[in-house]
């Protein structure tokens, strides 16, 4: 029971950095867009898409700390292997991402509060927010990528992770696969955001042409959605050998998960492709949400089941 807990905490905490990753990346990309052609609902509802960003940022990250609390203290039976892994990273490394998360907030917190007093200048308050997306995904999915497979490899037990192996990693076919999956998980994420920001908009506002907003989030994450069929054949290529049988019928419910989150992924293609042909409905979007929440469980439980 305590394994599904820490599995829903962590998909929690998937769902949250995604958002708060691309968000920053969508929103002066849709505000430009909106500005250039007069269409005040998209500005409105970028504006709004950087507020939720950094709420899912703080979300994202109080999770993700209670998630490495639970896997290496509170767990039953103390995951020490994770925790020596992160002891292989050096400190510095440490250091700096703790200093990126600040870059973030301090970044974002300037994006918007001076959206209106940047008028004049929107090619550098766009460029705050671009940095501040840019650099969580950079250095994120690819250093917790790189601890996971410092424990899956035994010829790396006991290294530390330093620049040299960093890089050595970084361009790893693993790690680049990865780190492709989680940035367009992000972007489905951000778009599926934007469109139930414009939908919110439209019932809680006069702002008009909002049905072109939620098209445009749908169509986002719709792109990201079809996209990650091939990205997902390459993480799953690029699995240890022994993850790739469980996966693939060695673990009876490792295959069920895989299975049902295929099916579940199929749906959640099908709803957003309703969205991006205009079929906008509250009930639409909350249900394609939850598709997408439902997935992103059952594909962190596969992985989870599949490390044994």
């Amino acid at each position: 029971m305590f394994d599904w807990l820490v599995i829903l905490v962590v998909a929690a905490h998937f769902l949250a950095v995604n958002l708060a990753a691309a968000g920053p990346i969508v929103s002066p990309l849709v505000e430009w867009h909106g500005t250039r052609r007069g269409q005040l609902a998209l500005v409105a509802a970028a504006l709004r898409l950087a507020q939720w960003s950094i709420v899912a940022a703080g979300i994202g990250f109080g999770l993700g700390l209670l998630a490495m609390a639970a896997v290496t203290i509170w767990h039953p039976d103390g995951d020490a292997t994770y925790l020596t892994a992160v002891k292989q990273v050096t400190p510095s490394r440490w250091w700096f991402t703790a200093g990126e998360v600040g870059f973030y907030f301090v970044c974002m917190g300037a994006y918007v509060v001076l959206w209106p007093r940047l008028e004049r200048f929107r090619l550098a308050h766009r460029f705050i927010a671009l940095a501040a997306g840019m650099n969580l995904l950079y250095h994120f999915p690819a250093l917790f990528t790189m601890i996971s497979i410092l424990i899956e490899r035994p010829a790396l037990h006991g290294r530390v992770l330093d620049r040299r192996l960093y890089l050595q990693l970084l361009f790893d076919s693993e790690t680049l696969a990865r780190v492709t999956h989680v940035w367009l998980a992000s972007l489905a994420a951000a778009g599926l955001a934007l469109a139930w920001i414009a939908e919110r908009l439209g019932r809680q506002s006069r702002v008009e042409n909002v049905l072109s907003v939620v098209t445009l989030g749908g169509r986002i994450a719709l792109a990201a959605t079809l996209l990650q069929v091939p990205v997902g054949v390459w993480v799953l290529v690029t699995l240890p050998e022994s993850q790739q049988q469980r996966v693939m019928g060695g673990d009876l419910a490792c295959s069920a998960l895989f299975g049902a989150s295929v099916i579940a992924a199929l749906a959640l293609m099908q709803q957003l492709a309703m969205l991006s042909l205009g079929d906008a409905t509250k009930k639409r979007i909350r249900s394609t949400a939850l598709l997408m929440a439902v997935v992103v469980f059952l594909m962190t439980a596969t992985l989870q089941l599949a490390r044994g």
